[in-house]
């Protein structure tokens, strides 16, 4: 495929400017090993209406190496990506890396990227992504991707042991270190912004995989997330959208009698969870996950129809 250059790296900030400032530090860095190409790599923030000041610092911090969007309120996650997109194609991005703003890269993982995501063997590949590692365990791996199964209705977690590969394939890798090629965002579109946070990144891989493309995983390349930072502070919001964006998700690329079992599951899933919040007293995250079970569920027949 075409090369991933000009690359746009998009980082959604919600009042985290110190790890913000901190992931574009390990970005330009990895950046600058990039020799000749590093000018072709862009960053751009994209701020969810902090109010702790985040613009303003990472102006003081990068100046013009950082570019921003600002969002007038926190629009949650796809939308604020979904919106750093449009200005990345805007301005003749050939890819765009979706990473957290609780990240930190290593230096190669730009390069090895962008070497492998060049090469022959890399042929239809839409979407990819890094390795990554616990921040604070950092050998310990934490996602290369998932895979559908056919004995399961629930994709399973690619195995550490696999890491060791140069290429994996996968059918789901996380939002959290992402890079798309333009053709999938143009061919495909963006995020389902009906998925505030959470399984808008499975949703997006499934409808690449659906029109042609291949995702993947780069073990080689590696980067390493303080693993929910932002939705710790937000516990039962958080608990709200991953719940509501579980069924969402299966609601739209799931029929027939497979789509009983998964509901029978999720309900289940819904259930232990409420369950285990409520022992703990925690009664409003409780609440959350029945609110987001019928949310998730709620889906109506004229959007079914519209999203196919």
């Amino acid at each position: 495929m075409t090369s991933i250059l000009p690359l746009y790296v998009i980082i959604p900030n919600w009042n985290l400017k110190q790890d913000t400032i901190a992931c574009v530090e390990s970005l330009l860095a990895a950046a600058g090993r990039m020799a000749s190409a590093a000018e072709s790599v862009r960053i751009l923030v994209v701020d969810n209406g902090s109010s702790d000041g985040s613009p303003d610092a990472l102006t003081a911090a990068f100046g013009e190496r950082v570019e921003q969007v600002l969002m007038r309120h926190n629009t949650g996650f796809a939308i604020a990506v979904n919106a750093g997109m449009r200005y990345a194609l805007t301005h003749d991005a050939a890819a765009v890396l979706l990473i957290n703003n609780d990240t930190i890269l290593d230096g190669d993982m730009l390069s090895i990227l962008k070497e492998t995501l060049e090469a022959p063997t890399a042929a239809r590949i839409g979407i990819a992504s890094p390795a990554i590692y616990y921040w604070s365990e950092p050998q310990r791996l934490w996602r290369l991707g998932d895979r559908e199964r056919p004995w399961s209705p629930i994709p399973v977690r690619i195995a550490p042991g696999e890491a060791a590969q140069t290429l994996i394939e996968a059918d789901y890798v996380t939002g959290c270190g992402m890079l798309i090629r333009r053709e999938v965002i143009e061919q495909v579109g963006p995020f389902d912004e009906r998925f505030f946070m959470y399984f808008e990144d499975a949703d997006l891989c499934k409808r690449a995989k659906r029109a042609g493309f291949r995702v993947a995983c780069v073990p080689p390349a590696k980067m390493w997330h303080k693993v929910s930072v932002s939705a710790s502070r937000e516990k039962a919001s958080s608990a709200y959208w991953r719940t509501c964006g579980r069924a969402l998700f299966y609601r739209k690329h799931v029929r027939g009698g497979r789509m009983a079992v998964i509901a029978l599951y999720l309900c289940a899933k819904a259930a232990w969870s409420v369950l285990g919040f409520a022992l703990r007293g925690e009664f409003e995250q409780a609440g959350a996950v029945l609110r987001g079970i019928v949310a998730g569920f709620r889906t109506s027949r004229a959007q079914e129809a519209a999203i196919g």
